[in-house]
């Protein structure tokens, strides 16, 4: 997942000597001690775009530990000769999109290099998937037909206005509960994006928050759920069916298997370096990043 994730990134680096310093990456570099710190400032604002263009973004915590592993992928690729023959490279990049666009290549060039031939095994393995292990794949990662109202979250809300969004969530689902009109109707009159919410098509785990997905594999055809949180809002789904493994597109079915064993080949590397890396986090500071 985090490997779709990385490539629409913003990541905007701030200087630390007055910002928070969330976590700090230590390692013995060719020249001597090198220190890279993460400011609390920089990882909430790369959380929060994230977020608004990735539907399936873990939550912060969890996110954090990739977001740790892109970061010391990244300094492992700056002092791989074979990719970077001088490290101070970093420092010489001003343009932040220019650093960015960088680095991202950076980081996919050295899973690329490392990984390339298992990568390929992979795919050829996806390719020639049986009925069997896609069928049993499909039961663990269904694809639903749903509609949904959504009554959405300012940019970065407080506290406040989160309870203020759920009282409101809780009193059209009490409505919608009650109401004889058709769910298409109800979109029109209560939800804060009507056009999505009625769109009719097939939705995977890859493109259904997780906490909506995960209460959609417990529903059944044509309930409407109560609001579920997520990280631009509460949703009031109605699951109309789950697509059956018979109806499903095998190529969809094979392009996510082998997404989903291609990002625990990507994890087991990443996590693999750590302990060339130490690692000091502030989690008082990451507990507050919501």
């Amino acid at each position: 997942m985090f490997t779709r994730i990385i490539f629409v990134i913003s990541i905007l680096f701030f200087s630390s000597a007055q910002a928070e310093v969330l976590s700090t990456i230590s390692y013995s570099g060719k020249k001597g001690p090198v220190i890279i710190e993460i400011s609390l400032e920089e990882f909430t604002k790369t959380y929060r775009n994230v977020r608004q263009v990735a539907p399936n973004t873990p939550p912060a915590k969890k996110f954090f530990q990739e977001y740790l592993r892109y970061r010391i992928g990244l300094e492992h690729a700056y002092n791989d000769p074979s990719l970077v023959k001088s490290p101070s490279i970093r420092n010489m990049l001003a343009d932040p999109l220019l650093k960015e666009g960088f680095e991202q290549l950076l980081y996919k060039s050295l899973a690329e290099k490392k990984l390339k031939g298992k990568i390929a095994k992979l795919n050829k393995t996806s390719q020639k998937l049986s009925k069997s292990i896609m069928l049993k794949f499909y039961r663990n990662n269904p694809e639903f037909d749903i509609n949904f109202i959504v009554i959405s979250f300012p940019v970065d809300p407080k506290p406040n206005q989160i309870k203020e969004a759920h009282s409101r969530a809780t009193k059209i689902y009490n409505e919608v509960r009650k109401s004889k009109k058709p769910f298409a109707e109800l979109i029109d009159i209560y939800s804060d994006d009507r056009l999505s919410g009625r769109i009719n098509i097939t939705r995977s785990r890859h493109n259904i928050y997780p906490t909506v997905y995960n209460r959609l594999k417990k529903m059944k055809n044509g309930q409407i759920s109560a609001p579920i949180k997520t990280a631009t809002g509460f949703f009031i789904v109605k699951l109309n069916r789950k697509i059956p493994f018979g109806e499903a597109n095998r190529t969809q079915i094979k392009a996510a298997y082998f997404d989903e064993k291609r990002s625990k080949i990507l994890k087991q590397y990443f996590n693999s370096l750590k302990p060339k890396y130490k690692v000091k986090t502030n989690t008082s500071l990451l507990n507050k990043i919501r």
